[in-house]
């Protein structure tokens, strides 16, 4: 039975679909070295774990047992740090989404509602597998992109085609603040969640994810999202952004 996965304060996203070793030479890949980073990123102030997984060669994988191994390894040397497994990003069908989270039966998993329920318009399979979710104890994480999405979230939630409560992250573009306050806004229309997140991809978040923050969010970040600290360098390890957002003022 899986324990109830929560959104911790801090969400820890260790590497991407689409990150290589070129972007960044310490960007974990491999089982030891993700188990490292997040290890490293506990002690700094992560509550949880969102890692990708590659193959021998560097490609990203879909293995059920690989992803097994790397679960069980977290839980063996991070046994208080969450892990949530993510979806989508990488080409995968919807139906290649559902078999895989249905195969390995993660506490949590983030899914691209877009992907997952990509058309405005009734979707069985898409019903049933978030139905089948809230049953089996596997929270659903839906990653939302702009403020039409999280209407359409809204309307499945209200008509029960989505099971309540909900997990949301907010993907809020960097650069001009009008997209923040669109986060933000997004964010208040969707206050009935109880756990939602921000994450802002690209150079300098700090500021963006502390307004998450005093607006009552959780932020989710690391080398998925964003490769330098506030000052522009290049941040050491994953463990170096979470320090830099623990240790930054409170709002």
């Amino acid at each position: 039975m899986n324990r109830l996965f929560k959104l911790p304060e801090i969400l820890l996203a260790t590497n991407g679909v689409g990150r290589e070793k070129s972007d960044h030479p310490a960007l974990p890949v491999m089982i030891d070295e993700i188990v490292m980073a997040a290890a490293s990123g506990f002690a700094a102030g992560a509550g949880a774990v969102r890692p990708y997984l590659r193959d021998a060669d560097g490609e990203s994988t879909g293995s059920v047992a690989q992803y097994r191994d790397l679960i069980d390894e977290l839980r063996r040397k991070v046994p208080d740090m969450p892990v949530q497994i993510g979806t989508g990003g990488d080409g995968e069908t919807p139906a290649a989404q559902r078999a895989f989270v249905q195969a390995l039966m993660p506490e949590g998993v983030a899914i691209p509602l877009r992907e997952m329920w990509p058309h405005d318009v009734p979707d069985r399979a898409a019903y049933g597998f978030y139905q089948w979710a809230a049953e089996a104890g596997v929270a659903v994480q839906h990653i939302l992109y702009a403020p039409d999405e999280v209407a359409r979230l809204v309307h499945l939630t209200e008509t029960g085609a989505i099971p309540s409560p909900v997990q949301v992250l907010f993907v809020c573009p960097s650069g001009a603040a009008e997209s923040l306050s669109a986060c933000l806004s997004a964010a208040d229309w969707f206050a009935q969640a109880p756990d939602w997140a921000m994450c802002v991809p690209g150079k300098a978040p700090m500021d963006k994810l502390r307004a998450a923050r005093a607006a009552g969010g959780k932020v989710c970040l690391g080398l998925e999202y964003n490769l330098h600290l506030a000052d522009g360098r290049l941040a050491p390890d994953n463990a170096a952004l979470v320090s830099e957002f623990v240790q930054s003022p409170q709002d």
